[in-house]
């Protein structure tokens, strides 16, 4: 990008041109940076030759956000015959009353607003600007100017998204750095709660996408919202609320913390919600799931069932749970010793799921890889070899963005051909595989998926008499420790 101080002065001149050159009609210009809003609004109402006022979110108390058009009449009485209203900071509105509900609102308030005959200045996070283009498209269409702008320390990575990714993701990184900018601005300890696990839970989406300066400040979160589980008297809501801070830690790999909050809300949903109840059973879930990565598989199996026990009595369905659920029960069975066991639960609940959604359901490339784990526990390579390679393909058909999944699938085919003997193809494999790795942050890559990785390019190039190239990844496969 060309200069950005350059570029913000452009679009700000540009703006003053669109406002100066209409007596009514809608403009919007937008900033991850709150602060920065409020610079342009009031930097606006000084340049135009009309008569203006600000209505900034940042400095109104939300009961009077203005989500109906009274609200936006009582704003601007005390302002006198001014033909030009900015509204800066609008993605506070969404926060407090939720993003669709009030851009709905907003949209709603259209044909009103014209009547006025002035000149209307929108200022929001980009975030923001794409749901008002998602949700309130009669409105969007008549907005005649659009202006962004960028702080001159922002990083490349806020202008320039990733365009291999889709629309979801790319919107929900937006979200993500709409509450970065939030939180940084008011510091992570001011911070409420809310807000706080609002970004937990939109990085649990997109976690293998995030920079490391978002994993930083994930990591400074959980701390305080586990000092806030300690000390909080937990509500029914909050017992399912709080699970986003399981489901971080899982992802970072952190398991001894998130058992710990895990243990906490199981605790408190005990006595606070039904005992069968699907909710009780996400909890149930993700309790298991902490304790099968800690090696505890016993107590591992029993909440896996209760959560089981719990979707059952809800639904005989295969909702995306209950196949986690199952999946996490076939790699406990495995982990046990009861292959043959767990690979009659896996043929069952593949079948079950391509029945209901389909063989292009989005969660099946998981379920052959780990039934290709199984197979490889019973060692029978050349089935385990089928469902990988079943795995791979089905990611390549449905295009998906899951890094870590395409990474370990292809990390589980070299380990195959590794063990068969075939060194050329394992190297093949393991390369691909170490090329999406190399994708991800460092901080959230699967370290010993990654180490295995590595490992296994040694022992495979050592085969192949590739003496230099074996000791590269030996090293590597070292220097690769948390």
């Amino acid at each position: 990008m060309e200069n950005i101080r350059q570029y913000n002065e452009e679009q700000f001149q540009m703006l003053c041109l669109a406002v100066a050159d209409t007596t009514s009609g809608m403009c919007l210009f937008q900033s991850y940076d709150p602060d920065d809003q409020t610079e342009i609004a009031e930097r606006l109402q000084k340049m135009i030759q009309k008569k203006s006022c600000i209505l900034d979110m940042s400095r109104i108390d939300a009961a009077g956000y203005p989500d109906e058009i009274g609200k936006i009449r009582d704003l601007i009485k005390e302002y006198k015959d001014v033909s030009v209203v900015i509204l800066c900071n609008l993605q506070l509105c969404g926060a407090a009353i939720g993003d669709r509900k009030y851009i709905q609102n907003l949209n709603h308030m259209r044909d009103q607003m014209f009547s006025m005959k002035k000149v209307w200045i929108f200022g929001m996070s980009p975030y923001f600007a794409v749901m008002l283009s998602r949700e309130a498209r009669d409105l969007y269409s008549c907005i005649m100017g659009h202006f962004e702008f960028y702080r001159e320390d922002e990083k490349h990575e806020l202008v320039f998204e990733d365009t291999e990714v889709s629309g979801d993701i790319r919107l929900s990184l937006r979200k993500l750095t709409e509450l970065q900018f939030c939180i940084e601005h008011q510091g992570v300890e001011q911070t409420d709660v809310k807000t706080r696990l609002s970004i937990v839970s939109v990085w649990n989406g997109i976690y293998e996408y995030s920079r490391k300066d978002i994993v930083e400040l994930i990591c400074r979160i959980l701390v305080k919202l586990e000092e806030d589980m300690e000390n909080m008297e937990f509500s029914a809501a909050d017992c399912i609320k709080f699970l986003e801070v399981v489901a971080a830690r899982l992802h970072l790999e952190q398991y001894r913390s998130a058992f710990h909050a895990a243990e906490v809300i199981r605790a408190n949903a005990e006595r606070l919600l039904p005992e069968k109840s699907r909710e009780f059973g996400d909890i149930c879930r993700l309790y298991g799931e902490c304790c099968l990565n800690l090696g505890m598989y016993d107590e591992a199996e029993e909440s896996i069932s209760e959560a089981l026990s719990c979707y059952d009595a809800v639904s005989p369905d295969y909702f995306w749970q209950k196949i986690r659920t199952l999946d996490i029960l076939t790699q406990i069975k495995t982990m046990k010793g009861f292959s043959d066991e767990a690979l009659d639960i896996s043929c069952r609940l593949i079948s079950e799921v391509e029945r209901c959604y389909g063989k292009k359901y989005d969660g099946l490339p998981v379920l052959w890889n780990n039934r290709g784990g199984i197979y490889t526990a019973l060692g029978k390579l050349s089935d385990a070899l089928q469902c990988f390679q079943k795995s791979n393909e089905l990611l390549k058909v449905l295009n998906s963005e899951k890094k870590g999944s395409r990474g370990n699938t292809l990390k589980n085919i070299g380990i195959i051909y590794s063990r068969m003997g075939d060194c050329k193809q394992a190297i093949r494999y393991l390369k691909d595989a170490e090329a999406v790795y190399n994708q991800i942050n460092p901080l959230l890559r699967k370290t010993k998926k990654v180490q295995t990785v590595y490992r296994l390019l040694a022992e495979n190039y050592q085969k192949a008499s590739e003496e230099e190239l074996s000791e590269k990844y030996r090293r590597l496969a070292e220097q690769t420790i948390r």
